[in-house]
């Protein structure tokens, strides 16, 4: 019988709850399971561990896109980022909120049309970035630990594989 995943309303699993299940995970790995169920837990998993090292930015996994664009190109619309992360407008003023709230970005007028704020991380902001940048580089090595220089080059074709036969199905609608 397999554990439930304990829940309050509107809750999400708890990193606890998850771990636990992870047990039973281990022993339905060997019975054919889809890659799509093992990429699920994987971006499950990897979600928790992120929020461990972003912690200390007080960022959670949601905020982290919109970090990490602003510092490749700051000054942006929130309509450009919402575009450039794929996600709609106003999830994107939701995580932008949020940032704001925290002291991480700004948004200023744009001199060019009145009418828009352009987005900009705050010195706050700044002063994180390499750590930040680390915590990233610390979570791409969790991934790939024990994988040889091939199978990551491997890893990362067959990754890229399996997003354009996403892509590609969600176009051919």
């Amino acid at each position: 019988m397999q554990k439930k995943i304990k829940k309050c309303s509107g809750c999400r699993p708890s990193r606890r709850d998850l771990l636990e299940k992870r047990d039973q995970w281990h022993k339905d790995i060997h019975r054919g399971i889809t890659p799509g169920y093992r990429l699920a837990w994987l971006a499950r998993l990897d979600a928790l561990y992120l929020q461990k090292l972003m912690s200390e930015f007080d960022l959670g996994p949601g905020m982290i896109p919109y970090v990490n664009e602003l510092y490749r190109r700051e000054g942006q619309t929130q309509e450009e980022l919402a575009r450039c992360l794929d996600v709609n407008s106003s999830a994107a003023a939701r995580s932008l909120a949020a940032l704001e709230q925290r002291g991480l970005v700004e948004r200023r007028v744009n001199p060019k049309n009145r009418r828009q704020k352009l987005v900009y991380p705050t010195e706050k902001n700044f002063a994180m970035r390499e750590k930040f940048f680390a915590a990233l580089e610390m979570n791409n090595e969790m991934l790939l630990r024990g994988f040889e220089p091939e199978e990551r080059e491997q890893l990362m074709s067959f990754m890229s594989r399996m997003l354009q036969n996403a892509i590609g199905a969600l176009e051919e609608d």
